[in-house]
This record gives C-alpha cells, structure tokens and sequence, in this order.
C-alpha cells in the first residue's frame, strides 16, 4: 500500500511545513544583523513588582522614574536598587486616610 494511502493530506502539509520553518530559520524568521546596531534587551535588568499590576509605565521627561501605576490606586516609583519601589501618589483621597487608620502610632 503506497503511504499516499495511508496519511491524509491534511496531516503532511503542516508536518512538511513546520520542517522547512525550521531548516530555513535565519533566511526566514530570523532579523537581519544590521552594522551599527547593538544588542541591549540582553542586558536589560527585570525590576519586580511587590504588587499585581502594574496597569501602566511612564517615565518622566527627565529621565526618572520608572513610574507604575498599579491595580490598587497607588502610583509607585523606582528608586534604585537601595531603596526599590516607594510610594509616590495616590489616586484615591481614601488611600491616604485609610493607610493613616490601618497605621499603628504611639
């Protein structure tokens, strides 16, 4: 029985493709090496969040931050590795009078 028979023709078309997406890998998927370009997201640092989120990332026109606006209202900013995330607004009036509630002073 010749094998034509015995496989579908749906089955042989993306087996025969995914074997030519992986031998022509460079000329097809892979980008070009431009001269002059460097490679930086290899170096770039992964800075965890203590909370969920974030819903949104700026960076102010001075360079600082970066600055991350997460699910429960506050605005925090990165302030380096020595002292990490802190606190730099609030969304909510409530936030701030319920930290100063939920805070435990002498």
């Amino acid at each position: 029985m010749p094998i034509s028979e015995k496989l579908p023709t749906w089955a042989v078309v993306p087996a025969v493709l995914a074997v030519f997406s992986v031998i022509f890998y460079q000329i097809l998927i892979a980008p070009d090496n431009l001269n002059g370009t460097k490679n930086v997201l290899s170096m770039a640092k992964t800075i965890p969040l203590p909370v969920d989120g974030p819903e949104s990332i700026e960076w102010d026109p001075q360079g600082g931050g970066p600055y991350a606006a997460v699910v429960d209202g506050r605005i925090l900013k990165w302030r380096g590795d020595g002292l990490g995330w802190v606190e730099f607004a609030y969304t909510s009036p409530r936030r701030f009078l319920q930290r100063l509630l939920d805070h435990d002073y002498p």
